[in-house]
């Protein structure tokens, strides 16, 4: 892995406190450059583009395939604006559940698992991809902004990404987990 990634960080404000989606992306793609660079280190050095559609082009300077990665947020809407509301409330605030009822059971379990197919199977959409280079491996890159992540175990988090990779063949998924602010796995297609 390249030495410096080490060093870089890319912190993400809060909501009310300027957040834009260049945040989101680039305190993603660093966390996905780290584990590239620990399980594909022939990678580099590459040259990172920023585009859209996909997002990131991550191009070898040497041996291995381009990667075309597209970044989403995989959480409820409900949820996102909960938390926009409450970002500056000091105090004890009760965490909702989607349906309004208590968490039971394998409740965040399952409201996570749905939250991460639904992020990939809409970015596995062919728009989303359509100045993907000629044979890049294609990667969707999530950021867990679900309400349930801070039940869910990376070990839950990792089998629920291996699903939702399953529903979308030909491409990987990457998932950065907000409550730990690191990538738990990266599953290759």
């Amino acid at each position: 892995m390249p030495a410096f990634l080490d060093s870089v960080d890319f912190p993400v404000p809060g909501r009310t406190k300027g957040r834009k989606k260049e945040h989101r992306e680039g305190h993603c793609i660093i966390r996905a450059l780290r584990w590239l660079g620990t399980t594909h280190p022939h990678l580099f050095p590459a040259t990172l583009i920023r585009q859209e559609a996909p997002d990131f082009v991550l191009e070898p300077r040497g041996n291995g395939r381009t990667w075309a990665i597209e970044h989403t947020d995989a959480g409820e809407q409900e949820y996102q604006q909960w938390q926009a509301r409450t970002d500056d409330q000091e105090g004890v605030l009760a965490l909702p559940s989607p349906d309004g009822e208590a968490w039971l059971g394998d409740a965040p379990e399952r409201a996570f698992d749905e939250a991460i197919r639904l992020a990939v199977r809409r970015k596995s959409e062919p728009n989303f991809w359509r100045n993907e280079p000629d044979q890049a491996v294609r990667c969707i890159l999530a950021y867990d902004q679900t309400n349930a992540r801070l039940f869910v175990s990376d070990a839950h988090a990792l089998q629920s990404i291996q699903r939702a990779a399953a529903t979308a063949p030909g491409f990987g998924v990457m998932l950065v987990r907000d409550a730990k602010r690191v990538l738990v796995a990266g599953i290759e297609p």
